[in-house]
């Protein structure tokens, strides 16, 4: 999924238990990502993040990546290549 440009901030529990989604990528513009925005979305594998974002909240991606507790989220620039 590509979120588009312009958006700047995720919201809290946007796409919590989506269930389905696999990739995500967060364009430039977006800053801040809510707390829970991807809770419980349990086959998201990779995320690209950019370095625009200056606050991930709690919980935003907890019950997904499965090394999520490892801090180890995937951040790749060219998964929509």
């Amino acid at each position: 999924m590509k979120i588009h440009e312009g958006v700047e901030v995720i919201g809290h529990h946007v796409f919590c238990g989506c269930t389905e989604l696999e990739k995500v990528y967060i364009p430039e513009t977006v800053t801040t990502i809510g707390c829970s925005a991807f809770y419980g979305c349990k086959k998201l594998k990779n995320v690209y993040i950019p370095e625009s974002v200056q606050y991930i909240r709690p919980y935003a991606f907890e019950n997904c990546i499965e090394d999520y507790q490892n801090k180890r989220i995937c951040s790749f620039s060219d998964i929509f290549d």
